[in-house]
């Protein structure tokens, strides 16, 4: 472990040197991280030792592979989007084309340099080709997730969560014929409000609300599986092999283990609260500010969709490279996602998508209890209600079926309206 570390911070230091030469016009820095990695080669050589640690057992070593790993990611994002001009080079050029834009740093006693870095790093992480280098990264670890599953439903839905990411989630809205019209078009909002544009006439019937109807449908027929488990980006980015052994600091970690069960927290709701409030709140601002009634931004930006930048441009980057403290799949267990909530909601009051076992008598001789311990989000209650009911329904249920994977008597399995209709069915004969 210690060794990867190692390596990625080598990585990472030469990334930011190469970062550093578009912004100030200088070799320097980036031929001071190559001597740097030369330096540390020829000590390798005649110093071997480093770091052990299981790091499943270490989080902070866990969390410095992370984060360094995202800051490599950001870094050499931020040097993509340079040499292909989404960004302007230079100082002045890269506060210029800054997202969420630019404040002086002494704004506010201070608030402006912490909305400053803000911006800063949301800047990179909306790039398409942000994503574009997270998906390589990440992409091999889900080539091999989908390789390790043995129910083919679950390779089906890991194949679609692979497509989607680069596909639904990169391919059409930034580099297709049509990725200028997919505000108007249902279901390519992928984020809800503030994904694409502000809240217009023009895009609120169909672009938003068509969005909103066509998922609320989808997860009341096939649970929030088809958002939290396929066409997000956040499955591909904690659904690889790597990402999804790390749900065992939903058990060990401080915070990760005040969620485990189905039970709301009630940090929970309020987090839950306080994100669809603020949003739909905006969102009135918004559709305001379009009609010209009232002349309302932050800091130059819509409101909506600078808050949905917020959210999933720096604060779900938070979350990802702190998961050994708050848990794997924070976003779905502390209520960090409103779009999330909103498919989790109705895929929990559709009344069609459940877990369901076969034999309830099986889970009460089980005592390894490995659907639970394989569970993403920590639904450790599971069982118990197997044995009780012979089904489970939970709020923060995702669907990613690895319980369904981890079952050594093959007795669970996924229950919606397929299986809805095949009973209507077999009750008609």
């Amino acid at each position: 472990m210690g060794l990867s570390i190692e390596i990625i911070s080598l990585f990472l230091l030469s990334s930011i040197g190469l970062f550093l030469y578009f912004l100030i016009s200088n070799w320097i820095p980036f031929i001071a991280s190559l001597i740097v990695m030369g330096a540390w080669s020829i000590l390798r050589v005649n110093y071997q030792n480093s770091i052990q640690d299981n790091y499943l057992k270490n989080a902070k070593l866990t969390f410095l592979l992370i984060f360094n790993t995202f800051l490599l990611m950001w870094f050499l994002g931020g040097v993509l989007n340079f040499i292909t001009g989404s960004i302007s080079t230079g100082v002045n050029g890269f506060i210029s084309s800054l997202a969420l834009g630019y404040l002086p740093p002494n704004f506010l006693y201070g608030i402006g340099a912490i909305f400053d870095i803000i911006s800063i790093i949301a800047t990179i992480t909306a790039t398409p080709y942000f994503f574009m280098i997270v998906g390589v990264w990440l992409g091999v670890l889900s080539v091999y997730k989908l390789l390790e599953e043995k129910k083919i439903e679950n390779k089906i839905r890991v194949t679609l969560m692979i497509a989607a990411y680069w596909i639904y989630s990169l391919y059409i809205p930034s580099f297709s014929p049509i990725s200028n019209k997919v505000e108007y078009i249902p279901y390519m909002w992928y984020s809800g409000f503030g994904t694409y544009a502000p809240v217009s006439p023009s895009v609120l019937l169909t672009g938003i609300i068509g969005t909103y109807i066509v998922t609320a449908i989808l997860s009341a027929l096939f649970g929030s599986r088809q958002i939290c488990s396929v066409t997000c980006t956040a499955p591909y980015m904690l659904q690889g092999t790597f990402f999804d052994s790390l749900r065992i600091y939903n058990r060990t970690s401080k915070l990760g283990r005040k969620t485990l069960s189905s039970r709301l927290q009630w940090w929970f709701k309020v987090n839950a609260s306080v994100l669809w409030g603020s949003l739909l709140i905006f969102a009135i601002l918004s559709y305001l500010d379009q009609i010209k009634v009232i002349n309302f931004t932050i800091a130059g930006n819509d409101p909506t969709m600078f808050l949905t930048s917020l959210y999933f441009n720096f604060i779900w980057w938070v979350q990802f490279f702190a998961i050994p403290f708050f848990g794997n799949y924070a976003c779905a267990t502390q209520g960090l996602c409103h779009w999330g909530l909103f498919n989790q909601f109705f895929s929990y009051i559709g009344g069609i998508y459940k877990l369901k076992v076969k034999d309830p008598q099986l889970c009460a001789k089980c005592k390894t209890v490995d659907c639970a311990n394989a569970c993403p989000v920590g639904l450790t209650d599971m069982r118990g209600s197997f044995i009780k009911k012979g089904e489970f329904r939970a709020f923060k249920c995702i669907g990613a079926g690895e319980c369904i994977e981890a079952c050594p008597y093959d007795n669970i399995f996924i229950y919606d309206i397929r299986h809805k209709i095949k009973s209507l069915g077999a009750l008609k004969l």
